[in-house]
């Protein structure tokens, strides 16, 4: 987490996996969301901080686990607006899978 909010592309990089995969499910109701999955660490490490860049003021984020995997739960004004779950293998990230559709975030 720390890489993303300091803007350390290469530190990024070295926990991604070379082939990382990011997927965005925004139900086609939320705006900026990636329609297509982005592959490989500088894209996909370039994604992210770019993401950062843009976070609204007073964004909160909480560790947990979603089905199975490290999650990160992404809250504005107490609301989850964004729940990323990371595949590992214990030493870099192959996966994320992003769930930013209000409907499946509902039950948050």
């Amino acid at each position: 987490m720390s890489v993303c909010v300091s803007g350390d592309l290469e530190g990024l990089k070295k926990l991604l996996a070379h082939d990382v995969t990011s997927w965005a499910d925004g139900g086609g109701r939320v705006r900026g969301a990636a329609l297509n999955p982005v592959r490989g660490a500088d894209a996909v490490a370039r994604l992210f901080l770019g993401i950062m860049k843009k976070a609204p003021a007073g964004v909160t984020t909480e560790l947990s686990e979603v089905n199975g995997w490290p999650a990160v739960l992404l809250r504005l004004n107490g609301a989850v607006f964004d729940v990323m779950s990371f595949e590992t293998d214990g030493e870099h990230i192959h996966a994320i899978r992003s769930v930013l559709n209000p409907e499946k975030l509902a039950r948050m």
